[in-house]
């Protein structure tokens, strides 16, 4: 497996890229969301996916799971992205 540096420059690319916007990329930041083995990895996909306006039910169901997750980090990008996404 790559290293949690190289996850992270990956997700930021496929977010920023101009497919960013687009199902697939948004799958497999979803993805990297849900089981990238690093906290940092999971939080980063999990704000990328907030600022792509990602609002599947999978994905907000992810966030308010998320919120309890053993991260710290990623229980701060799962709250903001609650904040920012369901109660607006």
């Amino acid at each position: 497996m790559t290293a949690p540096s190289a996850r992270l420059t990956a997700a930021k690319a496929l977010a920023d890229g101009r497919h960013g916007s687009t199902d697939g990329v948004k799958g497999v930041l979803f993805q990297a969301a849900q089981l990238d083995p690093c906290g940092e990895v999971r939080a980063a996909c999990i704000t990328h996916l907030c600022t792509l306006g990602c609002y599947t039910p999978q994905f907000l169901g992810h966030i308010q799971t998320a919120c309890n997750d053993t991260d710290e980090q990623v229980r701060d990008a799962a709250k903001a992205a609650c904040e920012k996404m369901i109660r607006k």
